[in-house]
């Protein structure tokens, strides 16, 4: 391998750029501006290749040097310092591909940031002196190995330590970064994960979280134990927003523009039959295929979140777990798991200690799916105070983490779809949803949807789910939807759109909230701001999945009839207003209720209340006095449900 010096580099590529082709594009560069350039070009690659590590820098000088040539007498060396290189080279890798053949070659590839150490001071370049006979030698340090002073080579020194020059030493920042393979590459949802290095102009241009494409080169370190470690030096990075996403072609997309304005329920129930066809579908199950493909498209961020969270609840053998994996292969950005062995820090972020012994802060599945879904098996296994971590990310759509001396918020813009078993193997009918499952009512309400499925012996039906499942060995299975490959471009499509709200369908929403909300009389069935803020989300995205441009009243009507659907498979009829406790929101037990009624009638419209205000209303109720007003209270404290203000007042959090 022939390597330069830097100055040699620099005059190289300053003959390689000056020429037509690059002179205009220099030309009109500003310091905010990025250059790319392919560093596999004819005539260029062995100068790229020999010289990797310094070679976007010396690029940047000879950029910078060419500019001053065209501006004489003034100095715009330290203005054009803020100049961004890219580099990018013809071989493109998947991470999971990488192997020894890659080795002390520049690759690309795209990784997704999930933990950092702090930076550090790396000397580059220094001059060791011999104390004795003052001789002295030029080191030049790789970024992943230590200068070695070594002995003077002077015999009559007596093999001095040499020492070196401080005045003389060029020192970089480096910093140790873990990424990880995007989801959408991942083989069998297990991305690869690799240790990295950055240095020179990226340090504090990276953070957790962030999606890149990167030029590097792949090493492999030796070190003292038998097997060695595997680093990739990033040499230029560029950001990724979005995911190269599988979308139909223009001609299919006509073709379903058409069927849409033919029929456009039919082609709804076109895309519900080719969802998770293995899975019988009566009319509930219809209904949930179809609000699981709602949530799969989502609704429109504004102030208010548009990712959609839905829980899907019931006996085992339900096909829970079936239609969670179903929604997986129609995504390119998601995670399917367990709440069985997820704790806090892995579903939202934690800390991870590095082989050199340092603790950083690392993504867990709510920020790495940060635009995408997350679907949580088990969902009821999980640890009490691993669920409270999921209140921030589920509604504020954030996870943050306070601790090591780490103080970190990362978005975590994620849908979820959950399942959950009842604690008892089969539902009790008798119980209400929050006892059946274990689950505190706040975190229930961060789910826009709920569906309870429960298995009811039925002959007809179970000759039919059974007719339909033995058809599934049959040696040609006969689908007559889309395949999974087509559903997916599809929902891909419809995911891009954003549909507006006019003004008719406001009203219409406002009309269908006061109707529910009238018909909510008893307190098992309570109807709020998040039932109408759910309404929205999903009207949003049935509009979406239908390629509109505006959310209409049919939309609202039809999902307003999805909710209805919901609300059944829960035993309650909100046409009628009647229903029994197993309600979504409803809380622990008629106390419980008693106490949010109250709280909701002291605080009014400014949603604040004092203390003592509301103990003393709530020991007016024939079921409190002070003593068991007090102790509610309490639990409302210690269960995170109030927080109080800086004002003396309190609200709640939820």
């Amino acid at each position: 391998m022939v390597t330069h010096t830097n100055s040699a580099l620099h005059d190289a590529l300053k003959d390689y750029l000056f020429t037509p082709r690059y002179l205009d594009v220099i030309d009109n560069l500003t310091p905010t501006s990025i250059f790319r350039f392919n560093a596999s070009e004819t005539g260029i690659v062995d100068l790229f290749n020999n010289n990797s590590e310094i070679f976007a820098q010396e690029l940047k000088n000879a950029i910078i040097k060419i500019k001053q040539q065209a501006c004489p007498g003034i100095d715009i060396s330290f203005e054009f310092q803020k100049l961004s290189v890219e580099l990018t080279v013809d071989e493109s890798v998947l991470l999971h591909d990488l192997s020894p053949k890659h080795e002390n070659s520049p690759i690309q590839f795209v990784c997704e940031v999930i933990g950092m150490d702090e930076r550090k001071s790396h000397i580059i370049e220094t001059y060791v002196v011999c104390p004795k006979c003052f001789s002295e030698v030029k080191l030049v340090a790789d970024f992943y190995k230590k200068i070695q002073k070594g002995y003077c080579g002077n015999p009559t020194c007596k093999k001095q330590l040499m020492e070196s020059d401080m005045n003389r030493t060029k020192t970089e920042y480096i910093q140790t970064v873990l990424i990880q393979e995007p989801l959408e590459q991942a083989v069998n949802n297990s991305p690869v994960i690799f240790t990295a290095k950055i240095y020179g102009s990226h340090i504090g241009k990276v953070f957790v979280g962030q999606k890149k494409r990167v030029t590097g080169i792949f090493k492999s370190i030796v070190t003292k134990d038998e097997e060695n470690d595997i680093v990739i030096q990033l040499i230029s990075m560029e950001d990724l927003d979005l995911c190269d996403t599988l979308l139909p072609s223009d001609t299919e997309i006509q073709d379903y523009k058409k069927q849409l304005t033919s029929d456009g329920s039919k082609f709804i129930n076109k895309l519900v039959d080719s969802f998770a066809p293995e899975i019988y579908a009566d009319d509930l199950y219809k209904d949930i295929k179809l609000s699981i493909l709602l949530q799969l498209v989502g609704g429109v961020k504004t102030r208010k979140r548009g990712d959609i969270n839905q829980l899907l609840v019931g006996d085992p053998s339900m096909a829970k777990s079936e239609l969670l994996k179903a929604s997986r292969r129609l995504t390119q950005k998601s995670i399917f798991t367990s709440g069985r062995g997820a704790s806090a820090a892995g579903l939202t972020i934690g800390i991870v200690e590095l082989p050199n012994g340092r603790k950083v802060a690392q993504a867990g599945v709510m920020a790495l799916c940060s635009g995408g879904h997350a679907m949580i098996d088990e969902f009821d296994k999980m640890n009490p105070s691993d669920r409270s971590a999921m209140h921030e990310a589920m509604e504020q759509q954030t996870v943050s983490i306070a601790k090591a001396g780490i103080n970190l918020t990362l978005p975590a813009q994620t849908s979820v779809m959950a399942a959950a078993n009842p604690i008892y193997g089969k539902y009790d009918l008798e119980r209400n949803l929050a006892e059946n499952l274990n689950l505190p009512p706040p975190l229930l309400t961060r789910f826009d949807f709920i569906w309870l499925l429960v298995d009811v012996v039925n002959s007809k039906d179970d000759t039919s789910k059974a007719q339909h499942i033995l058809s599934s060995y049959d040696t040609v299975y006969e689908n007559t939807g889309m395949t999974e490959e087509k559903l997916m471009a599809y929902l891909n499509y419809a995911r891009q759109l954003t549909p507006t709200l006019s003004k008719s369908t406001h009203l219409k929403l406002i009309s269908v909230y006061n109707n529910m909300r009238s018909k909510s009389t008893s307190e098992s069935i309570t109807v709020g701001v998040r039932q109408l803020e759910a309404l929205v989300r999903f009207s949003m995205a049935r509009a979406k999945l239908l390629l509109k441009s505006e959310v209409d009243e049919d939309d609202v009507l039809a999902v307003t009839e999805l909710l209805k659907s919901s609300y059944r498979s829960l035993r309650i009829d909100l046409d009628k207003g009647e229903g029994t406790s197993q309600h979504m929101i409803t809380e622990n037990s008629s106390k419980d209720y008693v106490a949010k009624q109250t709280w909701d009638n002291v605080a009014g419209i400014e949603k604040k209340l004092k203390y003592r205000d509301y103990i003393n209303a709530l020991s007016e109720h024939v079921k409190f006095d002070a003593v068991s007003a007090e102790k509610m209270w309490n639990n409302m404290v210690k269960e995170c449900q109030i927080k109080q203000n800086k004002d003396g007042t309190w609200e709640k959090t939820v």
